[in-house]
């Protein structure tokens, strides 16, 4: 992540939000939020609207973004595969 992105989620938690972002992948409508939960790949998405929320409500959308700039997110590896390979387990050494 980079730092610009590390203070512009500091300032949706000071001001207490939290931002889910759509994208269209595929032929699938995919959801990243602002805690970098991601439950699917997005691969060359569109992105669709962004939604900015407040105590589990709406307050305020963004829609038509451009079309041609496409968005890549990858799931990462689980801490737990993450942490045997730092531990040397799990390598092919």
């Amino acid at each position: 992540m980079q730092l610009s992105d590390k203070k512009y989620l500091k300032r949706l938690k000071d001001f207490g939000l939290s931002l889910v972002t759509v994208y269209k992948s595929g032929n699938k409508t995919v959801e990243k939020n602002s805690f970098e939960t991601l439950k699917e790949n997005i691969v060359n998405g569109i992105r669709l609207e962004k939604n900015y929320i407040r105590g589990g409500k709406s307050v305020f959308k963004l829609f038509n973004f451009d079309p041609r700039i496409k968005y890549t997110f990858m799931i990462q590896l689980t801490n737990r595969l993450t942490s045997k390979r730092m531990n040397g387990r799990g390598t092919n050494h």
